[in-house]
């Protein structure tokens, strides 16, 4: 578990990402924050896809396949590996759900970032928790944005 020291380091460039992150989406598009899109967090379904999946995609990503790409290549190749793969499991539902479009290159693009960031969370701290609150503040973010 990383140091009090270093959870404030990545609180703050989670913090950072995420603004940057609300910045683009607000001012370049338009969208505005809204709570009506968190409420969902509350049932079953909210906490499974805002706590459980993230907890999970990155054991999976993160604690398995990136540490294990790290023990075998450059670490910034196995994060860049890792990122792109992170990003290709989330287009089949992007495509099931508006097909292919200019929306879903951004948010290939948005994922692809985040998991960049998530793997250099990891790898920086040799813990899954560090990107797995980055995990679980980027899906709030998300929510809010798409309220």
């Amino acid at each position: 578990m990383p140091s009090a020291r270093r959870w404030i380091k990545y609180l703050v460039v989670i913090g950072l990402f995420l603004g940057t992150q609300v910045a683009f989406a607000t001012l370049g598009s338009g969208r505005t924050l809204s709570l009506a899109g968190i409420s969902v967090s509350i049932t079953l379904s909210g906490m499974l896809s805002f706590v459980v999946s993230p907890f999970l995609e990155e054991l999976l990503f993160r604690g398995l396949l990136l540490h294990e790409l790290a023990e075998l290549l450059p670490r910034w190749v196995a994060n860049l590996l890792t990122s792109l793969l992170f990003a290709g499991i989330h287009l089949p539902f992007w495509l099931s759900h508006g097909g292919m479009s200019g929306v879903l290159l951004t948010h290939t693009a948005g994922v692809f970032i985040f998991s960049l960031l998530a793997g250099w969370l990891y790898l920086d701290s040799s813990s899954i928790w560090p990107p797995t609150v980055a995990h679980i503040a980027n899906n709030c973010v998300a929510a809010l944005l798409n309220g």
